[in-house]
């Protein structure tokens, strides 16, 4: 072990008391650090090297513990404990290189105020109140909250007031809106203050309840959202667990108590704020507490529960301690000690829980820098982004790093440190070589040609020449319509023309009527004109296929005889021949693609054989909405899309290029359109080089540049 920690004495502001029995029964015991307000629980052996710390080397404790007790132990396991109470400053500074620690890292907190608010803005703690003379004086008034009958009675109101609410459960549901006006903003947020005091208010009393001390209640900013705390922290002090667990409930278990007593308030009260208030306080208020606080991967009251409830003290920073090594052995075998021992159960799950906290930490952090970019001005935005992504993301890791580096000779040559570097080759082989050559966009297949046949107006089916699956030459006849007014009309129009005519030539050669005949002559003209419009329409009713090609879709209505409405559907005449893919590419691969590349389209759900295709056209300028709907993600589609409340428009939510694909040779084409893929052949790129120019799109457009 190092000398110097064993030769340094303990700090002599020190305290050691009992601690709760762990898992196996045994009696544990806390070390209170009362300069940084930190508990530490040890057991039997670990109490029992302290107790012998003053002795000069590792071997004279470890002997004297073997002789005075029945324990068995090991110079190694003294070394472990000296190693920690190091690592943890526990020691005095007695000697030039503890002294020298301590300077430094003195001298690292030394932050000017500039410094300070960037690694801070994202947790600041204020304390408010010192309550603890006001929870001595009020706790008698309160203490029935701790009696079991309290809890049947909530339990009771719980249930009255659910079946209450069930025999009016559409006006529950209801009383949300009102939440989207100003005074129901001013509602919600005071009974959001309500029910968070009654949080806070809930651990102090449980706290005082078993005889503790509450320091301080404030307020703490959460990425610039202030939320309410209370001080706990001498909840160590406990010898059972029990009392632990109760105070680390005791908030979320006040909450759900008011909202049990406010559902059962909103059955009696009458329309207004107040009972929207109610309604507030008995759903949104403990869900998001339940939502939030039983998390145990955060530092709220989840994480002091799973503490409390595996009897492991300073859960997240042994886990992290614990992982880290195990990390290091894994990949390069330094031959450390385990930081400290621990039973197979706990060693496990304190793995789980570290690896898990990282994981979930790293998505966590990477949405807070997004958030926080959100909030403020694009300058500052962008600054405080990156100063969170460094000091949460990449300084943790570069840090570990270092480490590593640090120290590499320690490693040398074995299988776990040749097995990280190969791994660490295959890794950058695969960043950095220019492996993906293909770009795979969202596309749909359809025919190259195809035309939908409308009813022109409302009119009635007089004969069907066709069925699904036929097929039809160019200008042969599909459906025939009958309009019997339409052509009444024309009928009219032709007597009508008929009669204009004879009355011109009754006229002609009188010159005292040419006025008149005049006249007749631009009547003649307007009816004949109405005539050819009626004829035109007329001719409308007849469908023919615009050109060669298969009948699809007919619709099921298209039966002799029946009347149709305007503009319905009644048959598609789509070109098999040949066959085009419509998809939409990103920008940041619209550099990678041209016109002529190969590419081949993969059905969803491999409906259909891969087809050959190659990319005929792409647009020049970026797509402002999806013109067809197959695509999007309303509709199941792989783009993502908002939708305009007022046009209705689909609005991509990136920078989209539609481009259009067609096949190589001519293929039986599917009976409607198909989703798929299209991978198109494109410039090699690596993976690195892809996310770097991701990356500088983004600046670059978010700078405004």
């Amino acid at each position: 072990m190092n000398t110097v920690s064993l030769m340094s004495p303990l700090r002599n502001d020190l305290q050691l008391m009992p601690g709760p029995a762990g898992d196996d029964g045994a009696n544990t015991w806390t070390l209170h650090d009362p300069l940084r307000g930190r508990y530490f629980r040890i057991g039997r052996l670990e109490c029992e090297i302290l107790a012998r710390w003053a002795e000069d080397t590792a071997a004279a404790i470890a002997g004297r513990v073997e002789g005075e007790t029945p324990l068995s132990v090991t110079v190694e396991a003294v070394e472990a404990v000296g190693a920690f109470l190091e690592h943890n400053e526990l020691c005095a500074p007695g000697t030039a290189k503890l002294g020298q620690r301590h300077a430094e890292q003195l001298e690292k907190s030394r932050q000017s105020p500039v410094t300070w608010l960037l690694h801070h803005y994202l947790f600041v703690r204020i304390p408010l109140i010192k309550p603890d003379h006001f929870l001595d004086m009020s706790l008698p008034y309160v203490r029935f909250v701790f009696q079991r009958w309290f809890w049947f009675v909530v339990c009771a109101v719980a249930v009255v007031g659910g079946g209450l609410v069930l025999r009016q459960w559409d006006q529950f549901a209801t009383t949300f809106l009102f939440f989207f006006s100003w005074q129901g903003a001013v509602y919600y947020g005071a009974a959001l203050v309500v029910a968070k005091t009654i949080h806070e208010l809930g651990h102090a009393y449980a706290a005082k309840h078993y005889g503790l001390r509450v320091p301080t209640m404030g307020v703490a900013f959460l990425v610039m959202f202030p939320v309410l705390y209370t001080d706990t922290s001498n909840a160590w002090r406990l010898t059972r667990r029990g009392p632990l667990l109760h105070i680390g409930f005791a908030g979320m278990g006040a909450e759900l108590a008011l909202a049990a007593f406010s559902l059962l308030l909103w059955n009696f009260l009458p329309d207004g704020p107040l009972k929207s208030a109610m309604f507030f306080l008995s759903t949104t208020t403990w869900i998001m507490t339940l939502g939030v606080n039983l998390n145990p991967l955060m530092r709220f009251d989840g994480y002091y529960l799973l503490s409390d409830y595996l009897c492991i003290p300073n859960l997240q920073e042994r886990a992290f301690a614990l992982a880290r090594w195990r990390l290091r052995e894994a990949l390069f075998k330094f031959g450390d000690a385990c930081p400290e021992p621990l039973p197979i159960a706990h060693y496990k799950t304190m793995l789980v829980y570290a690896y898990a906290t990282w994981v979930y930490r790293f998505f966590l952090f990477l949405g807070i820098a997004v958030l926080v970019y959100m909030m403020f001005f694009k300058a500052l935005g962008v600054l405080l982004m990156v100063v969170e992504l460094w000091w949460f993301i990449a300084k943790p890791i570069a840090r570990e790093v270092g480490e590593w580096w640090a120290r590499r000779r320690k490693a040398g040559l074995n299988r776990n440190t040749a097995v990280t570097f190969l791994g660490l080759c295959a890794l950058m082989a695969l960043a950095i070589v220019p492996w993906q050559s293909q770009v795979s966009i969202p596309a749909v297949l359809q025919a190259e040609r195809s035309s939908a046949l409308f009813t022109p107006f409302a009119a009635r089916v007089d004969e069907v020449y066709v069925q699904d699956g036929a097929r039809v030459a160019k200008g042969a006849p599909l459906v025939r319509l009958a309009q019997p007014e339409l052509a009444f009309r024309a009928e009219q129009a032709k007597q009508k023309i008929e009669i204009l005519k004879w009355r011109i030539a009754r006229l002609s050669g009188q010159a005292d009527l040419i006025d008149e005949a005049r006249v007749l002559s631009q009547q003649l003209v307007q009816a004949t004109t109405a005539l050819h419009g009626l004829e035109k329409e007329l001719g409308d009713l007849v469908l023919v296929a615009p050109f060669s090609g298969t009948v699809r879709d007919v619709a099921r209505d298209l039966h002799v005889g029946r009347w149709l409405p305007a503009s319905m559907h009644l048959v598609r005449v789509v070109d098999d021949g040949t066959l085009s893919a419509m998809g939409y590419v990103a920008e940041q691969d619209l550099t990678r693609i041209a016109v002529g590349a190969p590419a081949t389209f993969r059905a969803e759900g491999d409906l259909l054989d891969p087809l050959a295709m190659r990319l005929v056209d792409i647009d020049k300028s970026a797509l402002e909405a999806l013109q067809k709907p197959y695509l999007a993600s309303e509709f199941g589609g792989d783009v993502a899309v908002r939708i305009e409340p007022e046009s209705g428009l689909m609005i991509p939510e990136r920078s989209l290029y539609r481009l259009t694909a067609g096949t190589v040779s001519a293929s039986p084409g599917p009976k409607q359109m198909m989703r798929g893929t299209l991978a198109i052949e494109g410039e090699a790129v690596s993976l690195l080089g892809r996310v770097l120019r991701f990356a500088a799109g983004v600046l670059i457009r978010e700078s405004g540049v």
